[in-house]
């Protein structure tokens, strides 16, 4: 069972995606494109930033003296806040490169039909 922080995540990448590729839908067809491909990014950033966050959490109970000042919970808690902020800014970043590579792809196919 997915922990809560992870079905969060999985719940916040979705609308954040649809959000940053709502201008290209134009018909229900590309709104369902939009859809499944942000649940299964979705699915695979929660897995892969779950992967991270565990990881860092292994590190962080092997060197109890690096936060030493903050309790275990608060670590957890930073951590947590930490990791799940930098998953998200990566995947909308991600998706902004892709879409500039599109619309890069686009306007270059569109101007090389054009004859001058």
């Amino acid at each position: 069972m997915l922990a809560y922080a992870a079905r969060r995540i999985m719940a916040t990448i979705p609308v954040m995606l649809v959000v940053a590729l709502f201008h290209r839908v134009e018909s229900r067809v590309e709104a369902m494109r939009v859809l499944g491909a942000s649940l299964l990014a979705s699915y695979s950033a929660a897995v892969l930033v779950n992967t991270v966050r565990i990881s860092i959490a292994m590190w962080l109970a092997s060197h109890p003296a690096a936060l030493s000042a903050f309790s275990a919970a608060d670590v957890h808690r930073i951590e947590g806040i930490t990791v799940y902020f930098a998953g998200l800014v990566l995947l909308y970043e991600l998706v902004r490169c892709f879409e500039g590579r599109v619309a890069a792809f686009g306007t270059e196919a569109s101007s090389a039909e054009v004859p001058s």
